[in-house]
Formats: structure tokens, C-alpha cells, sequence
């Protein structure tokens, strides 16, 4: 009996990867395999490492996706997961879609900003396209992008629809506190991002995100309804982004008369930053109507067991059994 006390001990020692939560993507993704795949613009990088793991949501040898950039305006670094499971060149990306962007009812993810020389900076580098001495980096975080598919009706009864891709993009910036519970762009006097330190940014689906879509060419008559909408058909039509929430965008009484399509989502570093810029990304989470339909965190984790372990495993549920079978015995 002592034999198989040990046994059954060791089994329940085996490594956390047998209890791992949601989907891991482990460091050799991007691939097809993991579902996510990479879109590195300029001398940026992006690779599953454990420089700042991210603890506590199983798997073995904590990890988290490192992001950087040099510091060049048009630097990103991103991956990204479509729903229809393949990359932009795919056929199929328009017509898989995660949910309609008005049953999101939850998103999340979890961010750490690297601290560096010019990390809380208020002072313009010179040669950028905003010259105001207050400027957005000291509020910069990790971005989340939602890539949309959206159905515009055509300009008369007996014109034809199109559908176009745009994005819903998240930043720090667009998500000061502003004192109500409310959100808003951040301002000189505000607190700035938390460096060196996991954060948490949930609710999402309630925050400011900024908009983007290209020009439709040609125009498709009317895309907007309500007098109060927050943006003009230029911003649209120009590719000018505008900050508002999800619902002023797209709810009941939003800026748009069409439906739109969460076909994508995608974590990682933006542009527009004048400096070398370091950043983590770990844990991205997304429900429609409570559904939970994305839970992926980026983790060094062997997914199928070690052969040692597999048998380890198979001879402790083995003594479980063989001790059941004694009580009963008795």
C-alpha cells in the first residue's frame, strides 16, 4: 500500500500543462498550427519569449509574446488570428467571422510597458507629425486591433453592397479616466502608463477605440445616421481616425446604418512612436453573448506529454485503481 500512495502522489505531481486553461500558443507560433501569424512592419519583432512571463494561468515556463520597435514612425509589431483560421491572403477571411461587433460582451487582454529613457517624455523629438510640446507617448501602451468585415448598402435601392475590411483599434491613450467613470483621450496632468508592470485592460468593449477604414471607391451613398454622431463622413472617407466607444459606432444609435463582422483580432506595438519601444502581450480574451470564443495565452508549454510523464501518468491512475479495488476487497 505504501508503494501505491507514491505512485498516486507522483501522478498528481505531473507538470501544469496537463491543466493549462484556454488556448496556448506556444513559442514556435506564429504558424499555421497555432492559428496566429505575424505582420511585422520596419525593423520591429515579435516572438513568444519568457523575458517577462506572465504567471498564474498554467502551462510550464511562463511566458508572454515580446514585442519592440526601433523607434521609426511607420515600426509595428503584431500577430494576428482571423477567424477563418488563415492570414490576410486567404480567400476565406471575409466570410468566417468571430461575431457581430454588437454581441461583444467581453474583451480583454493583459499588457506590460518596458520603462526607458524616454518612456514619460513630454518634450517633442522634432521631425514628427504632431508638434505640440504634450504629446501621446508618455501614455502609449500595447494596441489591440479588431479587424471588422462590414456589409455598406448601396446608394440607391438597386445598387449593390460592398463588403470592406476596417479596424477597431485600442490604446491607452483613448482611455483616461476621466473622473465619472467614463473614458476619454489623455491630457498634460494625467497620470501616465504604468511601466515595468503587468496591467490589466478588461471591459474593453466599453472603452474608446479609434476607427479606420480606407476611402470606398466609388462613394456608396449614404453611411451614416443620427445628427450627434461624433464623426463626419470626411473622417471616414479620408481614413482620419476618430476615438468613440463600440456602441457609439456601431449600437442602435451609432454613427452607422450597416452591420459589421468581427473577422479578426490582433495584439501587439503600433506606429508613431519617435523612439525604441518595448512592450508584452499576454492572455487575450473575447466573448459574444457570453460566450467565450477566444482565451489564448502566449506560454512555453509542451503540449502533449513527455514519454517519462505519459507513463507516469498511466501508472498512477493504474495504482488509484488498484487501491479502489483493495477497499472494496475489505
Amino acid at each position: 500500500m505504501q508503494f501505491s500512495k507514491a505512485l498516486i502522489v507522483a501522478a498528481l505531481a505531473l507538470p501544469g500543462t496537463l491543466l493549462a486553461q484556454g488556448e496556448i500558443v506556444p513559442t514556435s507560433g506564429p504558424n499555421d498550427a497555432s492559428k496566429w501569424f505575424g505582420w511585422i512592419e520596419g525593423n520591429g519583432s515579435a516572438a513568444v519569449t519568457t523575458t517577462a512571463p506572465r504567471a498564474g494561468f498554467g502551462g510550464v515556463g511562463n511566458g508572454s509574446l515580446e514585442m519592440s520597435v526601433s523607434g521609426a514612425m511607420d515600426d509595428w509589431a503584431f500577430w494576428y488570428r482571423l477567424a477563418s483560421g488563415g492570414d490576410f491572403s486567404d480567400g476565406r477571411m471575409l466570410g468566417h467571422s468571430f461575431g457581430s461587433i454588437t454581441s461583444l460582451t467581453s474583451l480583454s487582454f493583459d499588457w506590460w510597458r518596458a520603462q526607458d529613457l524616454f518612456s514619460h517624455s513630454t518634450v517633442n523629438p522634432g521631425n514628427i507629425p504632431n508638434s505640440s510640446p504634450v504629446v501621446d507617448w508618455p501614455y502609449k501602451t500595447p494596441v489591440l486591433r479588431l479587424l471588422l468585415a462590414e456589409t455598406i448598402p448601396g446608394g440607391s435601392a438597386d445598387a449593390a453592397s460592398q463588403t470592406v475590411v476596417s479596424e477597431l483599434v485600442w490604446e491607452g491613450y483613448f482611455n483616461c479616466a476621466d473622473g465619472s467613470g467614463g473614458v476619454r483621450t489623455c491630457a498634460a496632468g494625467d497620470t501616465p502608463t504604468s511601466l515595468g508592470m503587468w496591467n490589466s485592460a478588461t471591459g474593453m468593449q466599453d472603452h474608446n477605440f479609434w476607427y479606420y477604414r480606407a476611402p470606398v471607391t466609388p462613394s456608396v451613398g449614404e453611411y451614416f445616421v443620427g445628427e450627434n454622431c461624433a464623426l463626419q463622413p470626411s473622417d471616414v472617407w479620408e481614413g482620419i481616425a476618430v476615438a468613440s466607444t463600440i456602441d457609439n459606432l456601431f449600437g442602435s444609435a451609432g454613427c452607422f446604418n450597416h452591420s459589421a463582422s468581427v473577422i479578426g483580432i490582433g495584439v501587439g506595438l503600433g506606429s508613431q512612436w519617435p523612439r525604441a519601444y518595448h512592450g508584452f502581450v499576454d492572455n487575450v480574451r473575447m466573448s459574444f453573448d457570453d460566450n467565450l470564443v477566444l482565451d489564448a495565452n502566449f506560454d512555453f508549454v509542451a503540449t502533449v506529454p513527455e514519454p517519462g510523464s505519459a507513463a507516469l501518468l498511466v501508472v498512477g491512475l493504474g495504482a488509484l485503481g488498484l487501491a479502489a479495488r483493495r477497499r472494496r476487497q475489505r
